[in-house]
């Protein structure tokens, strides 16, 4: 059970476009239009009385009907949200205390990052109480000295434990399901179960391999690598449908659904905007596509989720 993998971020894709040029003769695009007679516009005045606009709400008013937790939110215990950008150094406790701390997870600071979204799902779900600490990316900005100390490569996410360190998102949420195998359980225990989740992953890092492939490819390759995108994306399909969804152990969510929703979302934008292709247009992959739905159901998966662009 040792999945782990690591994918580069898509850089470096610059769209074409450009003011199409015109002929060096054809000047008559270049003539301004004939100005148009001014029109002049007649008020009359209404007969009777009008009636008086009703008063705007005052700021107090509209206050009052804001959610307490909306203005006020509890970042420490409440439900997930994602906490101030200015925290650096945070921590979610679910009703329990400081003391019950037993790592510290290290995530980018721009919420940016599919593989630390990845983990701190995992973390909102097994609800065990964590501190986490916010690091720059390494190609957005330089990394504090502190944290090369203890991860020379400065990759993240990363979980300390102790004094041992865990990388690799995948590996990170296995062992956490090893060390809190009975809260909130994410892994099947049993050995079929476990291959079920295998599987599915092996698929996964199959369909973002093809992802990728599908936004680097050189416009000769395109029909090919799209092809191959929706050959794995129709086994994704299969996948969904064999446990009846909407996830892809059934009605409840496991591991394998932290690993795919991260992906998926990323997947669906950045084909619709590169490549012009809508992953769900008429009704297209309905399985994954209602998974999808019942992720935005989560509130973990609400709070941590990114916007479409």
């Amino acid at each position: 059970m040792g999945l782990g993998f690591t994918v580069a971020s898509p850089c470096g894709l610059r769209g074409t476009g450009g003011l199409p040029g015109f002929r060096k003769h054809d000047r008559s695009q270049l003539r301004a239009p004939k100005p148009r007679a001014a029109s002049i516009v007649f008020m009359t005045q209404s007969s009777g009385p009008t009636k008086a606009a009703p008063a705007a709400p005052s700021w107090q008013d509209l206050a009052l009907k804001i959610p307490n937790d909306f203005l006020n939110p509890d970042y420490v215990n409440g439900e997930a949200k994602v906490t101030p950008p200015w925290d650096r150094d945070c921590m979610r406790l679910f009703g329990k205390s400081e003391e019950d701390i037993q790592f510290v997870f290290y995530r980018d600071t721009s919420y940016w990052c599919p593989y630390c979204q990845r983990v701190q799902l995992y973390l909102e779900e097994k609800k065990v109480p964590y501190r986490f600490k916010k690091v720059n990316l390494k190609c957005y900005g330089r990394q504090p000295g502190w944290y090369l100390k203890i991860n020379g490569s400065g990759s993240l996410p990363l979980l300390e434990i102790g004094r041992r360190y865990k990388l690799e998102s995948l590996q990170i949420m296995l062992k956490l399901e090893k060390e809190f195998p009975d809260i909130n359980p994410l892994l099947p225990k049993d050995g079929e179960g476990k291959r079920t989740v295998e599987r599915h992953l092996g698929i996964e890092k199959k369909l973002t391999q093809r992802w990728l492939r599908c936004l680097r490819a050189p416009d000769t390759q395109q029909e090919k690598v799209t092809a191959e995108l929706y050959s794995t994306l129709e086994e994704v399909e299969a996948l969904l449908e064999e446990f009846e969804g909407p996830y892809f152990m059934g009605e409840s969510a496991s591991i394998t659904d932290f690993m795919y929703a991260p992906f998926v979302e990323r997947q669906y934008a950045s084909l619709l905007y590169w490549r012009g292709i809508d992953l769900f247009a008429d009704g297209a992959h309905p399985n994954l596509n209602k998974f999808m739905q019942a992720m935005r159901t989560r509130q973990s998966y609400i709070a941590l989720m990114s916007d479409t662009y």
